[in-house]
């Protein structure tokens, strides 16, 4: 009979906090890790690229595991880079 769907929102209202259409209140956290210094290369090889990538992302394994029994829901979970 219709030829559109009217879409259902779920979330708080303004005022109140049963029904509404804005989305509900969710803590983001943020965290930043010790910087990497990085030399400024003009034409760097592969090689190098491979290095600091290698670093970046030992890096953020360190990062994550540092804080996981803070932020993660279960702690036994693993970084799994690509």
């Amino acid at each position: 009979m219709f030829r559109f769907t009217l879409p259902v929102f779920h979330g708080r209202g303004i005022f109140q906090y049963s029904m509404g259409m804005l989305p509900f209140r969710t803590p983001i956290h943020t965290i930043v890790g010790t910087p990497i210094s990085v030399p400024r290369i003009e034409n760097p090889s592969q090689e190098e690229v491979d290095e600091f990538h290698d670093k970046y992302m030992k890096s953020l394994v360190k990062l994550f595991n540092d804080n996981k029994k803070k932020y993660a829901r279960d702690e036994r979970l693993e970084l799994e880079l690509q």
